[in-house]
């Protein structure tokens, strides 16, 4: 092959890999939760969120990783199914009482959620509903 053509497919590998790259770190690239925006002032939103189907599972103080670690596990496929499950976003993390360390709900994507989403194999994950 000639150098300029060597060039050209470098550069369109280096593009398409910065593509696949943007695609699977913005958000764009998943379903997210359907809402009503309510008001907005700047970048600050308050949304009400239409019912939706969650995957929770409790947190500890400063123990984000160890919710997220067994949320993902759960849409990696370690649930009664074997299913994985495609990530959505928000996260959402709604706080306990009195300020006290909630909770961090993945939501499952409309199709599963309407099919019936497996049940989690790890039993500090639930399954739940969010009214909206």
């Amino acid at each position: 092959m000639k150098p300029k053509t060597i060039s050209w497919m470098a550069l369109a590998g280096l593009l398409l890999a910065g593509g696949i790259a943007f695609a699977a770190t913005s958000r764009a690239g998943y379903e997210s939760a359907g809402f009503v925006l309510i008001s907005k002032e700047g970048d600050f939103e308050i949304r009400r969120y239409k019912p939706l189907v969650v995957v929770s599972t409790p947190m500890q103080d400063g123990e984000n990783n160890g919710s997220f670690g067994r949320l993902f596990n759960y849409i990696s496929g370690r649930n009664e199914g074997n299913e994985k499950i495609a990530m959505t976003t928000p996260v959402f993390m709604p706080s306990g009482e009195g300020g006290e360390p909630g909770e961090m709900q993945f939501v499952v994507p409309a199709a599963v959620a309407e099919a019936g989403p497996p049940k989690p194999s790890d039993p500090e994950v639930r399954l739940a509903k969010m009214s909206g």
